[in-house]
């Protein structure tokens, strides 16, 4: 059998390699740059799915935007006619983005701390609703803050970093528990804030619902572990 001499491995790789079998350290090297449970991939390629709507059928997306697009107070006067009500949207929005840019980084964002998030419930039918769940009740709770800061005035909201603000608190707590969740969620926490105080326009609303989200991720997310493993 071939000896593996880790005095050869670049150094960042021999302690790694040493604590890990040889077929171990072969599967790593050899993994996939996407490696994100299939349902992580599903929620990505929906949101790809509305951007390319957007470019090519302007009637295709404004019919998804009254399907999808959160709108409250006086902005959702004039958003005409919506099958879902205002409950729909409240569920829908992550899929619609305003532009290529924030798509990206929105799918960039869900394969990565959604990709995390999501491998500790497995890559089964029931740990892919179970994450499901937890994505989208990051969402709606997001979505609701932002409506209920937004007052009369209203909001219009579209994206998924409502639920991509709870995803990052998951990823921390499946990376490394409570230290793993406070090591993402401070960071994060801290750049909504900011955001804040700077007051950039438009951006109070959906500052709140990312930090309520990134809040309620942190509390709800041990838990819905913990349920997903009872048997």
């Amino acid at each position: 059998m071939p000896h593996r001499d880790d005095n050869n491995l670049p150094p960042d790789d021999a302690g790694f390699a040493k604590d890990m079998p040889e077929t171990d350290v072969a599967a790593a090297r050899q993994a996939p740059i996407i490696n994100a449970p299939t349902v992580v991939i599903v929620l990505a390629g929906a949101m790809l799915a509305g951007q390319v709507v957007r470019m090519a059928s302007p009637d295709a997306w404004q019919s998804l935007m009254n399907l999808a697009v959160v709108a409250s107070g006086a902005v959702g006067f004039g958003m005409g006619d919506r099958p879902l009500g205002d409950v729909g949207p409240l569920l829908l929005h992550p899929f619609l983005h305003s532009g290529w840019m924030n798509a990206a980084l929105s799918i960039a964002a869900v394969l990565t701390f959604g990709g995390v998030a999501a491998r500790p419930f497995g890559n089964t039918l029931a740990g892919s609703l179970q994450f499901m769940g937890f994505f989208f009740f990051c969402a709606i709770v997001g979505a609701i803050a932002e409506i209920i800061i937004a007052g009369g005035r209203g909001t219009m909201m579209m994206g998924d970093w409502t639920a991509i603000s709870g995803c990052i608190a998951g990823a921390g707590w499946a990376m490394g528990g409570v230290r793993g969740l406070l090591r993402f969620s401070i960071p994060w926490g801290a750049i909504q804030i900011v955001f804040l105080l700077l007051s950039f326009t438009g951006f109070v609303e959906g500052g709140v619902g990312e930090i309520v989200s990134l809040a309620i991720g942190a509390l709800v997310y041990p838990l819905a572990i913990r349920l997903a493993k009872t048997p």
